[in-house]
This record gives structure tokens, sequence and C-alpha cells, in this order.
């Protein structure tokens, strides 16, 4: 319903930017802005080509996350994130993530069940809470000679209290969920790169 108190050449105006918004979206595409190295991007970059999305994925504008260009797209200063066809920015790697799931319902990589559902976002919580946090603690270590060994050790320690718990909800086979892929591996998988660049081996889970 039209809001009586604008007059009609503010109304006029108002449908003049949506049909223009309209006319940019079709001509415009989706585009993450992403890091190699970043375990988050990764989890989304996993998401969308598991999912056969045409999003094109680019290094942050400016070439660097602090940069005028890529604070004008987000202020935090992190990846991912996705800018949409309306120049909309979703940040954060589980809500672009989950808004992939509910923009794009073809190729789910959400499980099929209630239960199957919890348990993807019960894993991807753990993973990110517990083992990710870890994961980039054990990056500033990576230098033998500035290395902490006592903060290596404690990192190691809590990633494999994590893992203990991710075996207990961890589904048999090759996948975290119901024997296919979703978005709880979007989650985990980052983890293992984590793992393979740190200081030392740790278990992974089963």
């Amino acid at each position: 319903m039209e809001n009586p108190i604008r007059p009609p050449i503010a109304l006029a105006k108002d449908r003049a930017f949506k049909s223009a918004a309209t006319d940019a979206l079709q001509e415009t595409a989706m585009k993450l802005y992403s890091v190699d190295l970043s375990p988050y991007a990764t989890r989304v970059r996993m998401a969308i080509h598991a999912k056969g999305l045409d999003i094109e994925i680019a290094p942050p504008p400016g070439g660097d996350l602090k940069s005028p260009e890529y604070l004008a797209v987000n202020p935090m200063g992190k990846v991912p994130a996705l800018v949409l066809d309306d120049g909309t920015v979703i940040t954060e790697s589980d809500t672009i993530v989950e808004y992939l799931e509910d923009a794009f319902p073809q190729r789910p990589l959400r499980p099929a069940t209630p239960e199957g559902k919890a348990r993807a976002r019960l894993i991807a919580r753990v993973a990110e809470l517990y083992v990710m946090t870890q994961g980039l603690t054990l990056f500033g270590q990576m230098n033998p000679a500035a290395r902490d060994q006592a903060v290596v050790d404690e990192a190691f320690g809590k990633i494999d209290e994590a893992l203990v718990h991710l075996n207990h909800v961890m589904g048999p086979g090759p996948y975290a969920v119901e024997g296919a892929l979703t978005t709880a591996d979007c989650a985990l998988a980052p983890c293992s790169s984590s793992w393979a660049s740190s200081a030392r081996p740790s278990p992974r889970a089963m």
C-alpha cells in the first residue's frame, strides 16, 4: 500500500528508481570476495563449487583486506563477503552458506531429514568454535624461530578434544552426515588444510 503522505512526484521517483534497479540487477553478477588461505572463505568456495553456482570469485579490491576499496564493501575488513546482484553485501561464512542454500535450493547441501540438518549444524558449529579458532592460533606459530611450543601444545590439545566430540556426532563413511556432501563437510574441510600447514600433525575425525 502506497504511503498517502508522500506526494505523487516522490512516488513517481520511487517507481523510477525501483525500475532502474531492476534493470541493473539483470546486468550485474554475484561476486564472492575471497582469500585463498582463509578457511572461512574456503568454506564458502566449497559450497559454491558443490552447488555448481556461477559466482565470480575475486580477491579483495585494492589488494588488501584493509584497503579503502574493500572497507567500502565490508567495513569489518574480513573475508568472505558475497555481493549480490542488487549490491547487497552478505558477510560471515556460515551466513553466506545458509543464504546460498535458501536462494539456490537446487543441488541442496542440507541433509534431507530434520535430524540430519540438526547434526550438520552441530558439526559446523563445533568445527568453527572449537577447531577453526585453534587453527588460527597455530597460523601464528608457523615460524619455528618465533614459535612458542606451549601455545602450540595447548592449541592442539583443544583441537584433539574437539575432534573427540566430532567423532560422536559424525556418521560413518566418507561424509559427515547421511552419506552425502553437506554443509557440515564445507565447514570441516578447511580445518584439514589448517592442520596440514600447522606445527605438528593432529589426529583427524574419522
